[in-house]
């Protein structure tokens, strides 16, 4: 989820759980909702700091997005905003917003499909409910609309609580439509056969019912863009980006299945391309990737093997930099590099 949108959801809870008997304002209580919720996004600094995006994606939502660290960090902002804040309150008055803006933050990125590691740094296993969308504007819309009914009316405290249960509705329409395009895919694979499969679906832009449904099989997957309700849409060639990806999800009645394989179409040189994934040098990269494939990148001329993972690869926007690695062989035959995409 993106940082504002936390921060929104951290501001929204923090009204939906305030009494007028708190020893902390509803101000300053807004306030902390919305600082603390942006707060684990702070690992972005990790971009900053290193040239190698690969360490980026590997330890972004990590510490500060675990639960195990959640009351030691939610400890540390109480008594920051002790200070900072005027009037200053009790630190023991902030703890407790501190802890549900981390907690709701956290929540917020598990259902989306880039994977938290909520038990660092114990564990890098990554959390993932696949139901959201990176950036959900029904998602955030929501929040934003109960938030301004709540600053801006008197029942402050049930304008955001109702906000909460939209949103929870709204979820739920996403568990449904995530379960159905599961199902859609292992239909699929009960009709043509394919056997021993696991069966995957990803949320996708523009609308809770746009689902990529992947059907992993052996080395390679069957991957569908559906559409659970609506009709086909044509994009004329004048028409911009938005949309040509709203063109691209297809009703489940002409729903197309493609097939992609992990280490590319040619299988004499899916051995060399294979043991190319499995280099060491591939280790961060396949430690991140969970739909690992052989791509084109035709934004390089250098000779590479380029792998892409299938969650972010977008209709229209397949060779992207952040998310295409290549190896590639240097200048010495027995080398080779790992090479981002540019």
């Amino acid at each position: 989820m993106d940082t504002l949108t936390h921060a929104l959801s951290g501001a929204l809870l923090a009204r939906a759980t305030w009494h007028k008997h708190h020893a902390l304002s509803l101000r300053h209580r807004t306030q902390v909702g919305f600082l603390t919720a942006a707060f684990p996004d702070i690992d972005y600094i990790l971009r900053l700091t290193t040239d190698n995006f690969l360490v980026y994606l590997n330890y972004h939502r990590g510490i500060t997005h675990s639960i195990l660290l959640l009351p030691l960090w939610a400890l540390i902002l109480a008594l920051i905003f002790s200070r900072v804040l005027k009037p200053a309150p009790d630190w023991r008055s902030l703890y407790i917003i501190c802890c549900l803006g981390l907690a709701i933050h956290i929540a917020g990125d598990v259902i989306t499909s880039y994977g938290t590691m909520i038990f660092s740094p114990f564990s890098d296993w990554r959390a993932s409910l696949d139901t959201t969308f990176i950036i959900d504007p029904f998602f955030t819309g929501i929040i934003i609309i109960a938030l301004i009914c709540s600053l801006r009316y008197k029942n402050r405290r049930g304008f955001a609580t109702t906000g909460f249960i939209v949103l929870t509705l709204y979820l739920g329409l996403q568990g449904w439509a995530h379960q159905r395009a599961i199902d859609i895919g292992e239909q699929a694979a009960e009709i043509n056969n394919w056997r021993e499969t696991t069966v995957n679906a990803m949320p996708q832009p523009l609308s809770p019912f746009h689902w990529k449904i992947i059907v992993e099989h052996k080395e390679h997957y069957h991957v569908a863009l559906a559409r659970l309700f609506g009709q086909a849409y044509q994009a004329s060639d004048d028409d911009g980006f938005f949309p040509h990806l709203w063109a691209a999800y297809q009703p489940l009645a002409g729903l197309a299945w493609i097939r992609e394989d992990r280490y590319g179409y040619d299988r004499y040189q899916a051995r060399l391309i294979k043991q190319a994934w499995h280099n060491d040098i591939m280790t961060d990269f396949r430690r991140f990737a969970r739909f690992p494939v052989l791509t084109i990148n035709n934004q390089s001329s250098k000779p590479c093997h380029w792998f892409s993972d299938l969650r972010f690869i977008i209709p229209g926007r397949k060779n992207t930099s952040l998310f295409t690695y290549g190896i590639c062989p240097t200048t010495n035959p027995e080398e080779l590099l790992l090479h981002p995409a540019r």
